[in-house]
């Protein structure tokens, strides 16, 4: 058997594009066998090695991951069979860490033709098994040649051991993908006047030999392998630039993704962004130039050089900083030709045909027509994706996609949909061609005006509207004659003649500030582009100060349409209802809303839920009254009295539920006094619909329903999607049940029937869709049918010669069905939500999918945030992904979690979650005023001698790159100061002795956050030193399970953490007693906090601080008795705001019913 080097994938851009900065403060965890190991991502490539035209080699590559935080050896095992049975078996060893993305690879080679088998295995290094993946079906060849063992040596100068410098250089050796071991390298150095030795060295395993800290100027090198002289024996030259910081590169890759290393890449970092004018020359083996051009290709926001599919053979380059300007690198690359054909395809022609639909002399319609075409004499499957933007206000209009086969002897014309806006304007048509392996082949894009006709493709048109005037006045409203409220009016206008709904919101915000102060409810309007109607939205202040106002406008389909600003109007704050002097109180926030208490489809209870708040830093007593009216009569109802205590503008939480005695409309009725009787504030909830619990509700007598619009469309071929609109003649809510049956429309045999339930409100608007997807070629009839919730049938419809592929139109027959399988949230902490899910594939395959998260306002509507992530799911397998999600502000929020096929790029699934509360920060660690910090006497450099000190701050999960250090010997004399510039503050190599360290926050400030004291151990480890130092560090450690976060992810930074060693920190001293005093440092007074010891790693850990500044002091005892070994200060800062930490944790319902 023939098997080529063993392999590590090959890295683009090793160090400049992407790389993870990793700080380990306490030791990493130990591997453990009950760890879970894993394939996160798996795949096959089957190549042509020695370029005969048959397929010869397989190469499977894997990216292992494990969930220890820490290293785990892994042997992967390839069991080969072919028809007649087991063939034999390779097999590699690796090592993981935690969740790396590595990819390794194995490859493999008959020698004999034959159809293959490969089962692919892990187990971890106590032998478990841990999981499997196999490719079946593969046809192989054996090799007549040999394959081409051309070894790559590309360069690149980098940071390597992310110290911030571009001084590291690198020499990297490939064959293809596979790293090559054992090449010798030697550098030389030009010392302006020579070329002298400057190191040698041969590469790793992993192909790499790395010069660390070069100082600036020429280098070249010459590489060899097995005595043999490699890049055709050329002197290669690089270049060290520390003064521009610069980081280059140029190599040979699969840029294309085509499994052919015939790609040519260039870049240049110039602080932490690419230039876009390096220049590079290639030339061939004659020397005659190849090409050349600037590194402008934009690649995910990088800007490189790249050149595709070059020739077999060798080639040289010159590499510059910009055209005519310094050489950065020369030497030479070896292209290993193409394997693989990928013929050409583009748009031979194209045209467009519009519509006037209405008659006025306007298109409102158009079809675009086109003739794509290949170089190749055979059948190729290609798709065009269309994306269609108003060019007027740049916004996304529409998008298909359509997948064709095409021949290159053919004249092939195909035609899109018909399609029409929903908006008058100037609209711009983008085609992009693909070919069947998704590599883009050509594009096309227009720009035609239309106007929207609601008889015109169903279009729903979407007219506009803007605030036609505007005006604002101030008035005091407690007289006082201090202006307290301002009215801000205005006119809004369409440009329809008919009647039109629209909402206006007000936000007020700090003049001096730009905080936002408050966002007011929104407004609802009926305008007429015939009538000039003004309204008026208001605001009363609570205090003193300059607002501006931000009054905005969104149609009813939730479309922006126009704002205004008021800037800088003075108001006072408003004196409570007794007259100047008496403090405010307030509603911060109430919110009402219903449910369906028993499950019966009907809403049978209200809650209001409240946060009233006082201008007074004390205490208040409040009382709270809710009136219940019946809507029809008038007739008082209900009604309760509830007393509460607050204190300024705490935050509360309180709550009042209430259901009628019969099914009815009512009126709420809220007002807030204070101590003394004077009404602060009111709301009213008008025209609440609430059925009793027992009741089923639906209305007197059997109520009519009925559709009132419907439609459907076809998408994919395979699918069509019912939609329709159900009303019903009760002013109530209605339980209505809509059922689907499919009939073979040739022989009117029933095929299959489908159903959903829904609920409907009188003539309210709705829309709800269904879907059914054929699982053979044919024509279908569908008749829609509506039940009440008592079984009577009301009304129907038939949708006729409906004609469905099967799975035609999602992807040739691949585009399978995903769909969330199970779903759940937790709210943990308060200001958090933690969406989980598990999605599943028909497809007995792997299927990437993406999920989207959308964040709504559950009171306005507004859009809020998004988020999303990648997952990688096999068939039925069961998986569990989480997403979580932090609130800006309090409040109450809906959420819409869409599952999305990458491959296709259209939805497969989705789901809600509606009204979920969180508040702001309220607990979760991550208030803005909450840090850690650590230093530490270490080996830093890797020299074996304990003499580095290193220290951090951390805020908000990131680095403070903006803390500052001092050190001090122990005579007060200055040693060393900076800032964290790279995350870590690191002084190297202190001479033998002890010193003292300052932490601040930023340069320039006054007290220091954390202080100490320290001994070097200058050129020694320390170990039989007799000298303990004790390194102190605030985190988060919230399970109290060892490992703690300097970042505080899980919680706020309120736990101090002491290691006590000697010498390295493997070294650790237990039985050292570290007494933590809180300290006033206004007055100089300490009172004992906490006492612990250290364990048998000589750690120790104090939980849950509060707020504060605190001293502590370690003493150990030895044969000589008691000393005191270290001591020093720290601040907590987790809780300085009420938002957690120490003492203040959070709480919440985990449940309730």
């Amino acid at each position: 058997m023939y098997s080529t080097i063993t392999t590590t994938s090959k890295q683009v851009l090793v160090w400049a594009l992407m790389f993870t900065l990793v700080l380990s403060v306490f030791p990493t965890a130990i591997a453990d066998e009950n760890d879970d190991e894993w394939f996160w991502d798996i795949e096959e490539n089957v190549t042509d090695e020695d370029g005969d035209g048959s397929d010869d080699t397989i190469e499977i590559g894997y990216d292992p991951d494990t969930t220890c935080d820490c290293d785990i050896n892994i042997t992967v095992y390839v069991d080969i069979y072919d028809e007649n049975g087991y063939v034999e078996y390779i097999y590699d060893y690796h090592t993981i860490y935690d969740g790396e993305g590595d990819w390794f690879t194995q490859d493999w080679t008959p020698d004999y033709s034959g159809t293959f088998d490969f089962y692919v295995e892990m187990y971890d290094e106590w032998d478990n098994y841990e999981d499997n993946w196999s490719v079946t079906g593969i046809e192989l060849e054996p090799m007549t040649g040999s394959s081409d063992e051309t070894i790559n040596v590309d360069n690149q100068v980098g940071d390597y051991h992310d110290d911030g410098i571009n001084n590291d250089f690198g020499m990297f050796a490939f064959i293809k993908n596979d790293a090559v071991e054992d090449v010798e390298v030697e550098v030389e150095y030009f010392n302006g006047v020579i070329w002298v030795y400057y190191a040698n060295g041969t590469t790793d395993d992993s192909g790499e030999f790395i010069v660390e800290n070069a100082t600036t100027g020429e280098y070249r090198w010459t590489a060899e392998y097995d005595g043999e002289g490699l890049e055709e024996e050329t002197v290669s030259y690089t270049e060290v630039d520390t003064v521009s910081n610069l980081s280059h590169a140029v190599g040979v890759d699969d840029w294309d993704g085509a499994g052919d290393y015939d790609d040519f890449f260039a870049y240049v970092f110039e602080g932490d962004d690419t230039k876009d004018d390096a220049y590079i020359e290639i030339y061939d083996e004659d020397g005659d130039l190849y090409d050349s051009g600037n590194t402008d290709y934009d690649y995910y926001g990088f800007d490189i050089y790249v050149i595709y599919d070059v020739e077999k053979g060798n080639y040289t380059f010159d590499f510059y900083y910009e055209e005519d300007g310094e050489l950065l690198q020369s030497g030479w690359l070896y292209s290993y030709g193409s394997t693989s054909t990928n013929y050409d395809e583009w748009f031979e022609d194209w045209d467009y045909e519009t519509e006037d639909t209405n008659g006025d002399g306007v298109a409102n319609s158009i079809t675009t027509s086109y003739d794509p075409d290949t170089e190749c004499n055979c059948t190729i499957d290609i798709e065009v994706d269309l994306s269609v933007y108003n060019n007027d206000t740049g916004d996304y209009a529409y998008s298909n996609y359509y997948d064709h086969e095409i021949n290159g002897t053919d004249d092939d014309w195909f035609e899109t949909d018909d399609w029409s806006p929903n908006k008058d304007g100037n609209y711009t048509f983008e085609f992009y061609l693909y070919d069947e392996d998704w590599n883009y082949e050509d594009h096309f894009n227009f720009t035609v005006y239309l106007e929207c006709d609601e008889d015109s493709n169903d279009s729903d048109c979407d007219v506009d509207e803007w605030f036609e005037d505007w005006d604002y006045d101030t008035e005091s409203t407690d007289d006082d004659n201090l202006d307290d409220t301002i009215n801000v009016d205005y006119d809004p206008d369409t440009d329809c003649d008919c009647e039109v709904n629209v909402y206006v919101y007000m936000d007020v915000y700090e003049n001096a500030s730009g905080n936002l102060v408050d966002y007011g409810d929104s407004q609802y309007h009926e305008i007429n582009g015939t009538e000039e109607e003004y309204f008026t939205h208001s605001w009363t202040s609570r205090n003193s100060t300059s607002y501006d106002f931000n009054v905005y406008m969104y149609d009813d389909n939730w479309n922006y349409e126009d704002e205004f600003w008021v800037y800088n109007v003075f108001l006072y704050a408003k004196s409570g209802a007794g007259g100047p002097g008496d403090d405010d109180e307030w509603f911060d926030w109430i919110d009402a809303y219903t449910y369906d208490n028993d499950d019966d489809g009907y809403d049978d209870t209200a809650e209001l839920d409240y946060d009233p708040d006082t201008t007074c830093e004390c205490d208040i007593n409040i009382t709270l009254y809710i009136d219940i009216y019946d809507n029809e009569t008038g007739y008082w109802v209900n009604g309760t009295e509830e007393n509460y205590t607050i204190y300024s503008d705490d935050d509360d939480y309180w709550y009042q539920e209430w259901s009628p005695e019969y099914n009815g409309t009512f009126d709420f009725y809220v007002e807030l006094y204070d101590e003394d009787g004077n009404l602060e504030d009111e709301e009213e909830y008008m025209n609440i619909s609430l059925h009793t619990r027992s009741s089923g509700g639906g209305g007197d007598g059997d109520d009519d329903e009925w559709f009132y619009s419907w439609d459907h469309d076809v998408d994919p071929s395979d699918t069509i999607n019912i939609g329709y609109d159900p009303d019903t003649e009760c002013d109530c809510y209605v339980n209505i049940t809509v059922y689907v049956d499919v009939y073979d429309n040739v022989t009117d045999d029933w095929v299959d029937w489908t159903y959903d339930d829904h609920t409907i409100y009188s003539g309210y608007s709705d829309w709800f869709e269904q879907d059914w997807t054929a699982s053979n070629d044919g024509t279908y009839d569908f008749w829609v049918n509506l039940y009440d919730g008592d079984g009577n049938e009301e009304d129907d419809f038939w949708i006729y010669d409906v004609y469905l592929s099967s799975d035609g139109g999602g992807g040739n027959g691949s585009d399978d069905d995903e769909w969330f399988q199970e779903w759940d949230y937790d709210v943990y902490p308060s200001d958090t939500i933690n969406i989980g899910y598990d999605p599943d594939t028909e497809c007995d395959c792997y299927v990437d999918i993406e999920v989207y998260v959308d964040i709504f306002d559950n009171q306005t509507g507004d859009y809020v945030d998004s988020l999303y992530d990648d997952h990688t799911i096999y068939n039925g397998e069961e998986d569990w992904f989480v997403q979580d999600w932090t609130a800006y502000y309090e409040g109450t929020y809906d959420f819409r979690v869409e599952l999305y096929d990458q491959e296709y790029g259209h939805e497969e699934d989705e789901f809600w979650i509606y009204d979920v509360y969180l508040s702001s920060d309220g607990g979760g660690g991550d208030g803005e005023d909450d840090i850690g910090s650590l230093a530490e006497i270490a080996d830093d450099d890797d020299d074996s001698y304990v003499n580095d000190y290193r220290g951090a701050v951390t805020e908000d999960g990131d680095w403070r790159y903006e803390a500052y250090f001092e050190i001090y010997d122990e005579n007060g004399n200055f040693v060393d100061a900076g800032q964290a510039d790279a995350g870590l503050f690191v002084s190297d190599d202190l001479d033998e002795g002890a010193y003292s360290h300052y932490i601040y926050y930023d340069e320039g400030a006054e007290d220091s956050i954390h202080y100490g004291i320290f001994y070097s151990y200058g050129e020694s480890s320390g170990e039989d030193s007799g000298i303990i130092n004790v390194d102190m560090a605030v985190m988060e450690d919230d399970n109290e399970d060892g490992y703690p976060n300097i970042f505080c992810g899980g919680g706020p930074c309120d736990d101090a953490l002491f290691k006590a060693h000697e010498g390295h920190w493997d070294n650790g001293i237990s039985d050292v007693v570290i007494e933590i005093y809180e300290y006033d440092s206004g007055t100089g007074d300490t009172e004992h906090y906490d006492t612990v010891y250290t364990n048998d790693s000589g750690e120790a850990v104090s939980y849950d601080h509060p707020c504060g500044e605190y001293v502590w002091n370690a003493t150990y005892e030895d044969q000589d008795g008691w000393h005191e070994i270290d001591k020093g200060y720290y601040q907590v800062w987790a809780g300085c705001d009420g938002t957690g930490g120490g003492g203040d944790n959070d709480e919440w319902f985990s449940y309730w019913d």
